[in-house]
C-alpha cells in the first residue's frame, strides 16, 4: 500500500515539474494540476445541478457531481468551464471540466497546450483538445 502511494506521489511530482516547465500558454491559461479524485463538482452547472434555465443539468443529471477516471487535468479547450462555443457543452470534456489523461505527460507540440487549432475554433486533433499528450518513456 505504501509503495503505491509513494509511486503516485512521485509521479504527481514528475507531472507537476513537466507542467510547470510549460508555464502559461498563448491564451494565458496555465494547465492545472493533476487530479486524482474520482468525483468532482460539475463544471457545467458549477455544482448546482441546474442549468441556466433552472432545468436539470444535462451533464450531471441534476446531482451536481461527475464521476471521472483519474488521473485527470482541467480541460484546455474550455479552460475547465464545461462550456464550449456559444455556451454549448464542451465537445472535449463533455461539460465535466476535466479530461482523463495517461501519464507521463508533455505539452502538445501542435497547439502549444491551448487545446485549440490556431486557425479556427475547433479542438486540436493531436491532443484531442486536452492540451497534453502522453510522453514516450524515452523522452
Amino acid at each position: 500500500m505504501r509503495g503505491a502511494v509513494r509511486k503516485r506521489k512521485r509521479m504527481a511530482g514528475y507531472v507537476a515539474k513537466v507542467l510547470n516547465a510549460f508555464g502559461k500558454n498563448k491564451t494565458g491559461f496555465s494547465i492545472g494540476k493533476v487530479v486524482y479524485a474520482e468525483r468532482l463538482d460539475c463544471a457545467f452547472c458549477r455544482g448546482t445541478g441546474l442549468n441556466r434555465k433552472d432545468a436539470k443539468c444535462p451533464v450531471c443529471g441534476g446531482s451536481g457531481h461527475n464521476q471521472i477516471h483519474p488521473p485527470a487535468l482541467p480541460c484546455a479547450y474550455c479552460r475547465g468551464d464545461g462550456h464550449g462555443v456559444a455556451a454549448l457543452t464542451c465537445p472535449v470534456c463533455r461539460g465535466k471540466g476535466v479530461v482523463s489523461v495517461r501519464e507521463p505527460l508533455k505539452g502538445c507540440p501542435r497547439c502549444g497546450g491551448t487545446g485549440r487549432n490556431q486557425t479556427d475554433r475547433l479542438y486540436c486533433v493531436t491532443c484531442e483538445g486536452k492540451g497534453v499528450v502522453t510522453a514516450r518513456k524515452s523522452e
